[in-house]
């Protein structure tokens, strides 16, 4: 259930209509029921990092049950030129897990590996976890 921490970002970079307008008030109810499994297997996550991490389970729980949770949608629509296209500006994630889901087979998610920006090939039916800054740095002080 929607409360006060929680936060739905949708994120349309398009002129004129959106691509898929509207699309959320019908939704709304299913939005609702995905974002809550979603925390739900970010939390069965967390537990199992905080395991392996050898602190105490409610340590890690204590740290992110009651964190803002966010979803965000992007559109991108085709671009005419794609050999033009930079991207977005290179950055980690400060949240301390992000969970994506790519739903089609471009290869847009880059991770730092050895030096140099990495492409993620997308796997049908897969989330990728991803680990953010504030995960680093409780595994840094453990």
């Amino acid at each position: 259930m929607l409360n006060a921490n929680s936060l739905i970002q949708v994120w349309l970079f398009s002129a004129g209509t959106p691509h898929r307008a509207g699309v959320l008030d019908s939704n709304l109810e299913t939005l609702e029921l995905y974002s809550q499994e979603l925390k739900n297997l970010a939390m069965v996550i967390i537990k199992q990092m905080g395991k392996a991490l050898k602190m105490k389970e409610t340590e890690m729980r204590v740290l992110f049950e009651d964190g803002i949770q966010s979803i965000r949608m992007n559109y991108y629509p085709p671009c005419p030129e794609p050999e033009k296209v930079i991207g977005l500006t290179p950055h980690s994630d400060a949240r301390g897990l992000t969970i994506l889901l790519q739903a089609n087979e471009v290869e847009w998610l880059q991770v730092w590996k050895d030096g140099k920006w990495v492409p993620v090939k997308p796997l049908p039916s897969a989330f990728i976890v991803n680990i953010g800054d504030m995960l680093e740095v409780i595994y840094i002080c453990c």
